[in-house]
């Protein structure tokens, strides 16, 4: 079931999507031809002048860019892949040479996009392709391409699809307060902080305190990804409160993760960046009757030693989310070279190890029509990185370079310069990402830190951290970071060190036990529990100023016969996005309802219905910005199926 909000330009006209019979498999390999129909030219209007375009019987163009569109419904029960080869091409037209030239529609080499869907308990292939193609660099038109079907055994991944029965926000489980964070690392939580929050602080027992949220940064889009139903309960460790009061000293110690995510990518590492929010969120729960989570120490590996670590993956962004340059989509760009197409970054990273090569990733954009003439050249002091022409495209063309610095120093600065043939193409950075290798040396008041090197099945590892003040600091395992861990190390000369199973990737959070990260008060929870909601046929989600509209509307369909669940979006990011604001939890809160359903499918929502304006800006960039509920955007431009 796939429930997402999609802002549809009304200018733009969408293929019928056809469902067609069967797919039936008798081998272990099966094919299929599907045949693309050419029609006669037609005319389009483009603003104030009309422009001759090819046709597709029964396809229509996204935008100005042509698109073939197709799919087919196929058997729940045969698993396999599919992939599409070129079968034959014919001749292009004089006009398609015109359209194409005259709208900077680059065409290369066959690239079909084909994926399974799954809706409603029903299966389809879909795919999109621009149905042009080079060959030996002349433009052809794609008419027929061939489908390879390939049975395949299935794989039982197991992923708990189930929903809780029952939130832990519901009434009875004591008071809730939601805070927020935009920074990994240990957060601080002092007396002052809790009474400001309406904590009865006087008569509160420690023992009665916990914190929950999930710290995943924005849910997955594909529902086949595991995530975290409800609220996760968090280890925490409390500083005093061992006479059984929350005095003047005492605080408690948290282990938080920011919006943005990181994860392994190749040799290092990646940021999933939140397109929704830049703060995420945690919940302070006052509750005498639940299990108090603390962290525990856990003992070094008793395994032999087979790597020594003293140095760490080190990875870090630049990124400005300023500017959207189609107004849609996830992407957001930040500085413009324009005026000034040189320009300067710079990156500091002390202890940056000598002897392994910096990697960047520089993604831009540009609205060069043309690349001839144009540049992008990336240098640090007088050594070029890359050197190589603008991308192009019908509007904005992207590029992603990556670039290796063989020497880095602890202080690097990057330049980028832009060569442009006209005056009016526009380029703007996307992000630069870089990754490196820096010694294990405790600077600051924290530092996380993790080492691809060492890990390996039957690897164990011995950490050697440098600098980490002995009579305060601590060091936390954090791997599983809604149960941290604390590490029982060792003093050896100047270094504090520890050992380490190396089986799979571990992170550790270094602290000088002095400073820390303090959370920002959200406000306290009323009582909820949309997971204790039963079987409905109507669906409302509303912001909360429109809940008296919505509860009217809702009045109207009962009225009817029908049976009607009212909520506000700020619930259903409580419950499925941690309270942190996410268009997919909205999804997540649909599908809870059509899971449950499977074994009795008359009990299925018939209908979803988001109440309040929208806008492609959830951050509040641009002005006037009616942004009362959430709206999915896709990341980048390219035909959208929706099925139900």
């Amino acid at each position: 079931m796939n429930l997402e909000i999609i802002k549809f330009n009304k200018n733009l006209a969408y293929p019928l999507i056809l469902v067609l019979g069967l797919v039936s498999y008798t081998h272990s390999q099966s094919e299929e031809t599907v045949l693309i129909k050419w029609g006669k030219s037609t005319v389009l209007t483009q603003g104030d002048k009309s422009i001759i375009a090819p046709v597709i019987l029964g396809q229509e163009f996204l935008g100005q860019s042509p698109n073939y569109f197709w799919s087919k419904k196929v058997a729940n029960n045969i698993y396999f892949t599919v992939n599409a080869e070129l079968l034959s091409t014919i001749p292009a037209t004089e006009v398609d040479e015109s359209y194409l030239k005259s709208n900077y529609i680059e065409v290369n080499e066959f690239d079909a996009d084909v994926a399974l869907s799954n809706a409603r308990n029903e299966k389809y292939v879909i795919m999109n392709l621009m149905p042009f193609v080079r060959e030996n660099g002349v433009l052809k038109r794609i008419s027929s391409i061939k489908l390879i079907y390939s049975k395949i055994t299935p794989v039982q991944n197991y992923i708990e699809k189930d929903f809780v029965a029952n939130s832990v926000l519901r009434s009875g489980t004591g008071s809730w307060y939601k805070i927020s964070v935009s920074l990994d690392g240990i957060h601080k939580i002092e007396k002052p902080f809790l009474e400001a929050c309406g904590i009865d602080v006087a008569s509160l027992s420690p023992n009665d305190i916990n914190i929950f949220g999930n710290g995943e940064g924005r849910l997955p889009e594909s529902n086949s990804y595991p995530r975290t139903d409800d609220l996760a309960k968090n280890a925490i460790k409390i500083v005093g409160g061992e006479d059984g009061v929350f005095n003047d000293e005492d605080y408690i110690l948290f282990h938080a993760l920011g919006p943005h995510r990181w994860s392994k990518n190749g040799s290092g590492f990646n940021q999933d960046r939140n397109p929704y929010s830049d703060v995420s969120c945690y919940f302070i729960n006052v509750n005498p009757g639940d299990t108090p989570l603390r962290i525990e120490e856990v003992p070094n590996s008793s395994n032999p030693i087979t790597h020594a670590v003293s140095e760490y993956n080190y990875f870090t962004v630049y990124e400005k989310d300023n500017t959207s340059l189609v107004n849609g989509g996830q992407r957001w760009y930040g500085e413009l070279f324009d005026t000034e197409l040189y320009q300067s970054f710079n990156f500091s990273i002390p202890n940056i190890s000598l002897s392994s090569p910096a990697e960047f990733e520089v993604s831009i954009a540009s609205s060069s029509n043309s690349s001839f003439g144009t540049a992008q050249t990336y240098t640090i002091g007088g050594t070029t990185l890359l050197s190589s022409t603008l991308p192009t495209g019908s509007d904005f063309g992207r590029s992603v370079n990556s670039m290796t610095y063989s020497t880095p120093s602890s202080l690097m600065t990057l330049n980028i310069s832009i060569t442009r043939n006209t005056p009016d193409a526009l380029t703007y950075l996307d992000r630069i990402l870089l990754n490196a290798r820096r010694g294990l040396v405790f600077t600051g008041d924290q530092i996380e830190f993790r080492d691809l090197n060492s890990v390996g099945v039957g690897n164990v590892a011995e950490y050697s951290l440098s600098g980490l003040p002995i009579s305060s600091g601590f060091v936390w395992e954090v791997t599983d970071h809604h149960v941290p861990f604390l590490v029982s190390g060792s003093v050896s000369g100047s270094n504090y060190v520890f050992q380490s199973d190396a089986d799979t990737l571990r992170s550790f959070v270094a602290s000088d036990g002095v400073d820390f990260l303090v959370p920002t008060r959200v406000g306290s929870v009323t009582p909820q529990n949309l997971h204790a909601l039963g079987p409905v046929d109507y669906l409302i989600i509303t912001n909360k100023n429109f809940i008296t509209q919505a509860n009217r509307l809702a009045a109207l369909h009962i009225n009817n016969g029908l049976t009607v669940h009212v909520v506000t979006s700020e619930q259903v990011y409580n419950e499925f996005s941690s309270g942190m604001l996410d268009a997919t939890a909205i999804r997540s809160f649909a599908k809870m309802f059509y899971d449950r359903s499977v074994l009795n499918p008359e009990d299925r929502p018939k209908s979803l219905l988001i109440f309040g304006d929208g806008t492609y800006d959830p951050k509040n960039r641009v002005p006037n910005n009616n942004n009362f509920m959430l709206t999915y955007q896709v990341e980048i431009l390219k035909i959208i199926l929706v099925l139900w």
